[in-house]
């Protein structure tokens, strides 16, 4: 399945939400998106929901980084990322090393919402 990437405010967390394979396209978009987000107001966390992707390119690492550093200036405190996938960790490990941005990896949307206070 070609990879997508959807953004939006759920109360004062962003919330990222990737699907199918992701590559550099669809990373892009999911920057873009943060970027825009970051523009309207200063959010209390990120939420991103990688239980759908079922791999990634080598192409997701610049755009991921650009946004990591991204909510890295914008002071964005805290970023969990919901993932069972030992890859996409690892590539999410690679964005917060890149940029200095702390990312909490859970296993469960139930769990990563607790962590962002959104429920």
């Amino acid at each position: 399945m070609a990879g997508s990437a959807s953004v939006h405010w759920d109360g004062s967390v962003i919330r990222v939400h990737y699907r199918g394979y992701i590559d550099g396209a669809a990373m892009r978009e999911g920057t873009n998106g943060v970027k825009r987000c970051l523009l309207q107001r200063q959010p209390s966390a990120i939420l991103f929901d990688t239980i759908e992707v079922e791999g990634y390119s080598p192409e997701v690492r610049a755009p991921g980084v650009e946004m990591f550093r991204a909510l890295k200036d914008n002071g964005v405190g805290r970023a969990v990322a919901i993932s069972t996938s030992s890859a996409v960790r690892m590539m999410g490990s690679v964005f917060a090393f890149a940029t200095g941005m702390p990312l909490e990896f859970v296993d469960s949307r139930a769990e990563g919402e607790r962590r962002v206070a959104l429920r």
